[in-house]
């Protein structure tokens, strides 16, 4: 948004009651200059007792008015991330059931909220293809050949064969409790034995998808040949990318916590790994784009180290054109800080700019 965040908020409270829930995923199609949020709830109980999932898009202009919405509800599904193309919003449908009698603990206070569904293991994922442009178009279900937990999207596009390119950070399997190693009830913490070999969560793994917009099928699957990787970051939505930037894993004893950054190139399969080394986690990365960028990488990745050890973080920066010659700079940030995820960058956003005159160095 180029507004102030006293002048957005009245605003977003106009378009979403209170206590309106959202992902934590929000999207930017530069090419039309709109901000796109998605919120969800969960219906209970739902078409014959085993519940909905309502999602609701709504894409603002730049001053955060609404210019467009559209609302669409499905079975039952558990979904954290979903990706905007040039014409569809897409969801992952991972399939998942309601446990009743943990509903009621839940109710009552006593079991914690992600004990009250499971994985349906036994169906296939798919995507549902929701149409941005045109409410009366249908939406479509497009089913893959397995299950699938899909967390987290790559850069994801429609291609000038007329076929939509996704890419996902998928789980093969899943048993949800204890995230990241932290269990609530017991308030222990233990993330190498989580993300362990045999724990609750195997390796996130990279799919390729494609599918047909003539027909809405899937024409072919493809896993591609990296690390462990997850939490990608990409250089805009809606437009074809051929580079996608990820936390990696190569633990020897498991794949959490995150290690590495990767630089990944959709079409080879080609990609370069930084490894922070032992004892060092690293944070989900950021691109920013460089002012008149001459291509698609041209730019900057982020990302602020934390070291076990030494109980010191720092903030690496890689110009992201020659991402395997390593970092070109770390600044020190001092003392451990909280576990940075799930951030945007928009190109050329200062809100306090004209009041001022002043102008934001906003380009690294």
């Amino acid at each position: 948004t180029k507004g102030r965040l006293v002048d957005v908020i009245p605003k977003l409270k106009k378009v979403f009651p209170d206590g309106t829930d959202f992902l934590a995923h929000a999207r930017f199609d530069d090419e039309r200059e709109r901000f796109v949020m998605c919120a969800s709830k969960m219906d209970i109980p739902g078409d014959q007792f085993m519940g909905n999932t309502t999602m609701r898009f709504v894409e603002f202009d730049t001053n955060f008015d609404v210019v467009a919405e559209r609302e669409y509800s499905t079975r039952f599904i558990v979904f954290h991330d979903w990706i905007l193309t040039q014409n569809y919003y897409v969801v992952p449908e991972n399939p998942a059931y309601l446990k009743w009698p943990d509903i009621a603990k839940y109710v009552i206070g006593q079991t914690v909220g992600t004990d009250v569904f499971a994985m349906e293991e036994e169906t296939n994922g798919s995507f549902l293809l929701i149409p941005r442009h045109d409410s009366n178009e249908p939406v479509r279900r497009v089913e893959s050949d397995t299950f699938f937990n899909l967390f987290h999207f790559g850069a994801s596009f429609e291609n000038d064969k007329n076929e939509m390119i996704i890419n996902g950070c998928v789980f093969d399997r899943y048993t949800f409790g204890g995230e990241m190693g932290f269990d609530g009830p017991t308030q222990t913490f233990d993330p190498i034995s989580w993300g362990g070999i045999g724990g609750k969560a195997p390796p996130p793994r990279l799919d390729q998808f494609t599918i047909d917009l003539d027909t809405f099928v899937m024409k072919k699957k493809q896993r591609i040949p990296v690390v462990p990787v997850d939490m990608p970051v990409f250089n805009g939505d809606a437009r074809p990318l051929k580079y996608t930037y990820f936390l990696g894993c190569s633990r020897p004893e498991g794949w959490f916590p995150f290690r590495s950054i990767v630089k990944l190139d959709l079409e080879t399969f080609e990609y370069e790994n930084w490894d922070a080394g032992d004892g060092c986690v690293t944070s989900e990365p950021m691109y920013i784009p460089r002012q008149n960028a001459i291509a698609e990488d041209d730019g900057f990745v982020i990302s602020i180290v934390h070291d076990s050890e030494t109980l010191l973080s720092k903030l690496v920066i890689w110009d992201s054109m020659t991402f395997g010659k390593g970092p070109i700079a770390e600044i020190r940030l001092g003392g451990l800080i909280p576990w940075c995820v799930h951030g945007s960058f928009i190109p050329g956003f200062y809100p306090f700019a004209e009041e001022s005159g002043d102008q934001w160095p906003i380009y690294l």
